[in-house]
């Protein structure tokens, strides 16, 4: 499902990490899009595909909110948010 405002794609981004739904990660960007992790900048679906498959096998929850989304006349927009991992506590036996 495609966001409707830009801060739904942060809405949609933290569920669709947290179900662990890569395909509905790698939906919330354009195909030229580039993501720049670290030092590192990812110009291709593949190696944004590479990057998330990597961290949603580490089995790791996000909180994602967003803190300002700022919208031009002609639709492009700039999110800004605020995110930590969230920690998976295991039941003990």
């Amino acid at each position: 499902m495609p966001a409707r405002t830009p801060p739904e794609v942060h809405r949609l981004f933290e569920a669709a990490f947290n179900a662990g739904d890569l395909e509905a990660i790698l939906a919330l960007y354009e195909p030229d899009a580039v993501f720049i992790a670290g030092d590192r900048s990812l110009k291709s679906h593949e190696a944004i595909r590479e990057f998330y498959r990597v961290s949603l096998a580490s089995g790791a929850r996000m909180k994602l909110e967003t803190r300002a989304a700022v919208e031009s006349s002609d639709g492009i927009a700039l999110l800004h948010g605020a995110w930590c991992w969230v920690r998976r506590i295991r039941p003990q036996a």
